[in-house]
């Protein structure tokens, strides 16, 4: 997928908006340009499944990210550039989670975290 592909993937989700805080926070915690770009493909692809299973983004929470971890990720034909291992997607909406919570669109989950 082109970067233009890849852009109107995660345009029009009501990801987009936090985008911008999601890489300040890998930024903040000196993750690499490589990896910062991974999280985020992978932030896109969880965005992109939320639209497809009609999930408001006020609606997300850990467990959802569990649902999509096990459920989707197993047998998603998503077109490249998703990332189906499992590690990379699991730390980018650990990381997701953390800042959905500082920007106040979610509450922490009860100790029960994805990460």
């Amino acid at each position: 997928m082109d970067d233009n592909a890849f852009d109107a993937r995660l345009a029009g989700g009501e990801l987009q908006r936090l985008i911008t805080d999601y890489c300040a926070y890998l930024r903040a915690g000196r993750y690499a340009t490589s990896t910062v770009r991974v999280y985020v493909r992978c932030v896109a692809h969880f965005g992109h499944w939320l639209g497809t299973e009609n999930i408001a983004l006020s609606a997300v929470n850990e467990t959802t990210g569990r649902r999509f971890l096990a459920s989707h990720l197993g047998r998603c034909d998503c077109p490249p550039p998703v990332r189906r291992v499992l590690h990379e997607p699991r730390a980018a909406l650990a990381h997701l989670f953390r800042t959905l919570e500082a920007a106040g669109v979610t509450t922490p989950a009860p100790a029960d975290h994805i990460g």
